[in-house]
C-alpha cells in the first residue's frame, strides 16, 4: 500500500504540470474518490503546485437505487460519508479545517436519467409553469415512481447541504448563525454542481430535445434542488413539499 501511495504521488507529480502547462487546462473534474479513511490533502498540494483547480464528485446512486432512501439508515450513512468525502478533502487553514481554495466546488453524479426525473409527457408543464405540472400527475396514472424518484432525490439534495453546513461550522465561522428559514441567509463555501447524464437518444441537433432540456434545467432549478425554507417562494406540485432554492 506505501508503494502504491507512493507511485501515484509520483504519477501526479509527473502529470499534473503536463495537464497544466502542455494541455493548458486549469480545472479537473474527477470522477468520484475513496473517502473512506484516506486524505487526499498531498494530491491537492501537488495540483496547487500546478496552479491547477480541482472538482472533486461524489456519487448519490447508492443512496436512491432500489428505494434506498425510504429506509432511516440510508440518511444517517449519507451524512456520515458526505462528512467523510468533505473531511479527507480539507486542509488545516488557521488552525481550522477548511476547505482549500485548490478545490473550485463539489459535484454530484450518480443522478437518476432525465425521464425518470422529468417525464417527456410533463414537459410542458414543467417549463411554463410548475403549478400545470400538477395538472401532468392526476392525469397520467404513471407517475408515482417519478414523484418518489424526485422526492427522495430532494431528500438526498438536502440532506447533503446540510451536511456541508454543518461541517463549515464546526468551528464558528461568521454566518453560521444565519436563520434556516431566510432564503440566502448563509453562504456556502463552494457551489455544488450536478452531473446530468444525457442518453445517446438526446441528440442536441433535434429541436425537441433543445425544449426538453431547457424544461429539465427549469425543472432541477425550482423543485429537485431546492430546500424547505417558506411557503409560497416557489409553486409546486401539491404532492411535494412547498421548496426553496438551495443557493
Amino acid at each position: 500500500m506505501h508503494c502504491q501511495k507512493n507511485s501515484l504521488q509520483d504519477l501526479h507529480s509527473r502529470d499534473l504540470p503536463v495537464i497544466r502547462n502542455e494541455l493548458g487546462a486549469n480545472t479537473l473534474l474527477l470522477a468520484p474518490w475513496s473517502f473512506k479513511h484516506r486524505s487526499h490533502s498531498q494530491f491537492l498540494k501537488t495540483a496547487a503546485e500546478s496552479d491547477l483547480r480541482i472538482i472533486p464528485s461524489f456519487d448519490i446512486s447508492w443512496y436512491w437505487k432500489d428505494g434506498a432512501w425510504a429506509l432511516p439508515a440510508t440518511h444517517e450513512t449519507l451524512k456520515k460519508d458526505f462528512h467523510d468525502f468533505l473531511q479527507y478533502s480539507a486542509a488545516v487553514i488557521n488552525e481550522k479545517l477548511s476547505t482549500p481554495d485548490t478545490i473550485l466546488m463539489w459535484n454530484l453524479v450518480g443522478l437518476p436519467s432525465p425521464t425518470s426525473i422529468l417525464p417527456v409527457s410533463c414537459v410542458a408543464g414543467a417549463k411554463t409553469n410548475v403549478d400545470n405540472f400538477r395538472n401532468c400527475i392526476s392525469s397520467t396514472g404513471d407517475l408515482a415512481d417519478v414523484l418518489n424518484t424526485v422526492q427522495s432525490l430532494q431528500g438526498i439534495l438536502q440532506t447533503i447541504r446540510e451536511t456541508q453546513h454543518e461541517f463549515h461550522c464546526e468551528d464558528q465561522r461568521p454566518g453560521c448563525d444565519a436563520r434556516d428559514d431566510v432564503a440566502g441567509a448563509f453562504k456556502f463555501d463552494r457551489p455544488l454542481g450536478l452531473t446530468v447524464e444525457l442518453g445517446p437518444e438526446f441528440f442536441l441537433s433535434v429541436p425537441a430535445n433543445d425544449e426538453y432540456l431547457a424544461a429539465l434545467i427549469f425543472w432541477l432549478e425550482r423543485i429537485v434542488g431546492c430546500h424547505a425554507v417558506a411557503a409560497g417562494q416557489v409553486q409546486v406540485p401539491t404532492s411535494l413539499e412547498p421548496w426553496n432554492i438551495f443557493a
